[in-house]
């Protein structure tokens, strides 16, 4: 069987338990690679390069190493695979398909795994903590937009919920910081069209409240600075009608 093969690497566990499938069906056949190779149309490199687990063989590597490792006979068996449908020949051994059918569960798991360790890390989730005011709650959700991968306006709106709760117009401005929600639903269509899970909304909710109250009492106070500038202008009407 040649020498000892190199531990699996376990960088993705997904990966290393395929790797590890493959070294054992290759164990119990008790056949080196110089055996297996000639009865698929692969070479003896590629076979034991898929079970290092370091990379993700092919689907029709892992169905032709199998297959090599449950050939019956002396005699070496071509095998062909079309799509993802493997062909066996007659003379493999009765648990070639057991064999073949858990390998395809442990292969799909690793493709998804790899596909996963592919993707760029995500930021770190936005926080709403230290809002005072509108430019802190525009620039967090400006944040957590981006933290979402920066949806249109359109796919926003159609990701919001019930229709009208948060028209594209008002999310472009939003993303825009031209402006923040207009009210709680809106917040809340918004918190859903970034991905929010529903349980991490109470935070930012309390924080619109916030905001919200501290506009109307900048607005009552601005309509009774008005009221009383008024009041104060009458006696001096008064007097020019006097004189």
């Amino acid at each position: 069987m040649g020498r000892p093969e190199k531990p699996v690497d376990p960088a993705i566990p997904e990966l290393a338990l395929l790797a590890t499938f493959l070294r054992e069906e290759r164990a119990k056949a008790n056949k080196g690679y110089a055996v297996l190779a000639p009865c698929t149309d692969l070479s003896e490199a590629t076979l034991k390069r898929a079970a290092t687990g370091k990379d993700l063989p092919t689907w029709r590597t892992v169905g032709q190493y199998l297959h090599a490792c449950h050939v019956l006979g002396p005699q070496p068996v071509r095998v062909r695979i079309v799509g993802e449908t493997f062909y066996a020949h007659y003379s493999s051994s009765s648990n070639f398909r057991e064999a073949l059918l858990h390998a395809a569960h442990l292969w799909t798991e690793a493709r998804t795994a790899v596909e996963d360790a592919a993707k760029p890390p995500r930021r770190p989730l936005p926080t709403c903590r230290f809002v005072y005011d509108q430019a802190d709650l525009s620039a967090r959700l400006r944040e957590l937009h981006e933290w979402a991968g920066s949806p249109s306006a359109h796919v926003m709106e159609k990701s919001a919920g019930d229709f009208g709760v948060l028209p594209h117009s008002t999310a472009h401005r939003i993303i825009k910081g031209q402006t923040i929600p207009g009210h709680v639903l809106q917040l809340e269509g918004f918190l859903r069209a970034c991905g929010l899970s529903e349980r991490k909304w109470a935070a930012w909710t309390a924080a619109w409240w916030q905001v919200k109250d501290i506009l109307l009492v900048h607005t009552v106070g601005e309509k009774m600075h008005l009221i009383f500038e008024s009041l104060a202008k009458v006696p001096d009407e008064k007097n020019d009608l006097a004189a």
